[in-house]
């Protein structure tokens, strides 16, 4: 399923996106993720991408490659990963090559995103961590109407250590309603 707004088109990950997506990841954009590592082979990211479409087709993930709707220009990712099943928590992440940052593309894509992602996996509650410094994220998470859950170490893949980072969380029962 594609998910449109006014300037983009959020569609299925291929693993032909993996050449794109390592020019993408910069080491201030990896610096910001939790599993996306700089620097990014095309290899790691197709591989990485392979995992992400094998965990789709089993129903435990909701990935879309960010693209400019007038031209395709591949810009950023998001995912929501199944991480319980009860009740069924979905983790989300996301992430836009730096070229992208401050112009509302995240803003404008994550509520259709993760509306489409609570109906395709089902999700009763979703969850995001972020760093405390990274006031764009907290401000796109709370947009969500996520609430502040607590601040605590956990494993970052893309750096192979604990990091501190705060979480935010919210019950998707009833429509996600936006904070504007």
């Amino acid at each position: 399923m594609i998910v449109s707004t006014a300037r983009l088109l959020l569609r299925p990950p291929v693993p032909g996106d993996a050449a794109v997506l390592s020019r993408l990841m910069t080491k201030e954009v990896s610096h910001r993720t939790a599993s996306w590592p700089y620097p990014l082979s095309e290899a790691a990211a197709e591989a990485k991408l392979r995992e992400v479409i094998a965990a789709e087709r089993a129903h435990r993930s909701f990935a879309r490659l960010i693209t400019q709707r007038e031209d395709g220009t591949p810009m950023g990712w998001l995912v929501v990963a199944l991480v319980n099943d009860a009740p069924r928590t979905g983790s989300l992440g996301y992430w836009l090559g730096t070229a992208f940052h401050r112009q509302g593309y995240l803003s404008e894509a994550l509520m259709p995103f993760v509306q489409a992602a609570i109906s395709a996996l089902q999700i009763e509650r979703l969850e995001a961590g972020v760093q405390a410094t990274n006031a764009a994220s907290v401000a796109l998470l709370k947009k969500l109407g996520m609430q502040f859950i607590g601040r605590q170490m956990h494993y970052v893949p893309a750096r192979e250590r604990e990091e501190a980072a705060d979480f935010y969380a919210m019950d998707c029962h009833s429509a996600v309603n936006p904070s504007r």
